[in-house]
């Protein structure tokens, strides 16, 4: 096991590695989890809403049903329905029914969900430089790489 994750893990015992590998993949996600969710939290929303209003903010001034969201998030196991809610609340986003089905409805963000992305970016991008410092861009693209091949279905 590599020093570093045998440090912060406290672990005594070798593992085969792929265990270190996955391991260490859950370490490293954590540990950008963790940086861009303190960003998120300051402005009040968490990492799923952020990324809502990503993915929103890409088909504006369209929106998208919550099944469409569901498949673009980074994250798909959480509760879109509560998430979008609270957005709505705060008004982020706004929802309305569908021109073509009217039982379905259509989820946009709104100019002030607009202005709090704006806002994130650079914030955001300081995040991602956490990686910029630690990796070359080769590095980047090889890990990328690596991933992709890890969840490719």
């Amino acid at each position: 096991m590599g020093s570093k994750l045998f440090l912060r893990l406290k672990q005594t015992k070798p593992v085969l590695p792929q265990t270190e590998a996955f391991l260490n993949i859950l370490v490293a996600a954590d540990y950008f989890r963790q940086i861009a969710a303190k960003i998120c939290a300051a402005e009040g929303i968490n990492l799923t809403q952020h990324n809502i209003l990503r993915i929103l903010n890409g088909i504006y001034p369209d929106g998208y049903p919550r099944y469409e969201i569901r498949q673009r998030l980074v994250e798909r196991g959480s509760d879109i329905t509560r998430h979008i809610d609270k957005l709505v609340v705060s008004g982020l986003v706004e929802r309305f029914a569908s021109d073509s089905d009217k039982r379905l409805s259509i989820t946009r963000i709104t100019p002030k969900g607009m202005e709090l992305l704006h806002r994130l970016v650079p914030k955001m991008d300081q995040g991602e430089l956490q990686i910029a410092v630690r990796l070359s861009i080769d590095e980047c693209k090889r890990i990328s790489k690596l991933c992709e091949k890890i969840y490719d279905e």
